[in-house]
């Protein structure tokens, strides 16, 4: 059973990111059939694990890659799109079922 706590941080650490960038990927594949379900996790990764890793690439003792440098990127991320999401009145309850 050692792999059962591993599996279910990374599950949940990919769910809140997914969450997190739900309105960007909503907002920009609107006209694709599934509105980008089927890239959200890959995507919300990539848009929030790279910029935090390329900063700490250039300025290392000013963001360090940790877990709370991660969960800072992914609660700021996640404040600002659905702020504008919200103001764009694209989240409803409609598109946020095919997620």
């Amino acid at each position: 059973m050692d792999w059962l706590q591993p599996t279910l941080t990374w599950y949940l650490a990919s769910t809140a990111i997914a969450f997190a960038v739900a309105p960007l990927i909503l907002m920009t594949f609107r006209h694709v059939t599934d509105r980008g379900a089927s890239l959200i996790r890959p995507l919300g990764l990539l848009l929030l694990v790279w910029p935090v890793w390329l900063l700490a690439s250039v300025a290392g003792e000013l963001v360090p890659v940790r877990g709370l440098t991660l969960w800072l990127a992914v609660a700021a991320a996640a404040g600002v799109l659905w702020l504008v999401g919200l103001r764009a009145r694209i989240l409803n309850r409609d598109s946020l079922m095919h997620l």
